[in-house]
C-alpha cells in the first residue's frame, strides 16, 4: 500500500513502484501548488492493468460533513484507544523552548511514531 499526499505528476512513478495488487491511496494534492502541479494526475494505464492496481482516494471534509458518520468514526477511535487495541507511540517529547531541535528531528525522518511539543 502507498500512502500518496502528493499525487500531481507521481502516479506513474508509485504505480511502478507498486506490487502487483498494490493499492495507492490518495488523501491529499499538495503537488497542486509546487512544481509537481504542473503536470496532472493521470492513471497509468498499462502498469494499472498489467498489475492490477487499485486507486483510492480519500477526502477528510466529507467525513466531517456528515455528523453521524463523524461521530461513528471518532466513537470507533476513542473506543479503541481506551480498550489498548490501538496505541499511540509517541517517539521523542521536546520542551517548547526546543522546538528548533523537534522539527530537525521530524526532517531527519528518523522516528516512529509522534513527536510531541510541550509547554
Amino acid at each position: 500500500m502507498i500512502f500518496d499526499p502528493i499525487v500531481n505528476g507521481m502516479l506513474e512513478t508509485l504505480a511502478d513502484a507498486a506490487a502487483a495488487d498494490g493499492v495507492i491511496f490518495m488523501y491529499g494534492s499538495l503537488g497542486a501548488s509546487g512544481a509537481l502541479g504542473q503536470t496532472p494526475a493521470t492513471i497509468p494505464l498499462l502498469s494499472t492493468l498489467g498489475k492490477q492496481i487499485r486507486f483510492w482516494g480519500f477526502n477528510g471534509y466529507a467525513l466531517a460533513a456528515s455528523p453521524e458518520r463523524l461521530k461513528r468514526g471518532l466513537d470507533y477511535i476513542f473506543n479503541k484507544l481506551r480498550s489498548g487495541e490501538l496505541k499511540v507511540v509517541i517517539a521523542k517529547t521536546f520542551p517548547l523552548e526546543l522546538y528548533a531541535d523537534a522539527h530537525r528531528y521530524l526532517e531527519s525522518n528518523g522516528q516512529i511514531g509522534r513527536v510531541v511539543v510541550t509547554l
